[in-house]
């Protein structure tokens, strides 16, 4: 029963070892960063959706307690006439504009505080976003000693001078990092 544990132990590091090798620690920093974007994209749109909405309610809002004003103005007017009956009439509207106005107010403050959620994810995401650029920056330039024997490789020079000079850089860049 060890043995095939044990089987199974080696096949997994060797899979786990292929799979850490096939991965580009650059690619997936260029991947993450297209996907953050997208997403920055989207939270931007939303956010402008969201103000949208916020001007919307307010101008409604507002048209609301001007109607309820106006409904109390004729009020007013119908008890100077002595017409209670319209008097009545004319404060039940305005009541209903009043609860209307009420209404759009606590919408409003929903969406002023969507507006500062979504304000502090965009904020949020460009951070990250700049902090994966500046991982993007520092793969790159992690990648500059490779990429020169490269090119002395096609240039048809060998590189084994290079190499150990090439290792510590390496090491160094990784110690430093």
């Amino acid at each position: 029963m060890g043995i095939f544990t044990r089987v199974r132990d080696i096949i997994s590091a060797n899979i786990n070892s292929m799979l850490d090798k096939a991965e580009d620690p650059e690619k997936l920093v260029k991947l993450m960063i297209r996907e953050m974007e997208d997403t920055l994209v989207e939270v931007k749109a939303s956010c402008a959706g969201a103000m949208a909405t916020k001007k919307k309610v307010q101008r409604e809002s507002e048209k609301a307690a001007e109607n309820a004003n106006a409904w109390e103005q004729k009020a007013e007017l119908a008890i100077e006439k002595g017409r209670d009956d319209l008097a009545r009439e004319a404060l039940v509207e305005k009541k209903r504009y009043t609860e209307r106005v009420d209404a759009l107010e606590s919408e409003l403050e929903q969406c002023d505080g969507l507006v500062g959620q979504y304000q502090g994810d965009i904020s949020q995401l460009e951070e990250k976003l700049d902090a994966a650029r500046e991982k993007q920056r520092m793969f790159a330039g992690f990648r500059w000693p490779e990429r020169s024997c490269r090119e002395l490789v096609l240039l048809g020079k060998s590189c084994a001078l290079f190499r150990p000079a090439d290792s510590r850089i390496t090491e160094d860049l990784a110690i430093g990092a």
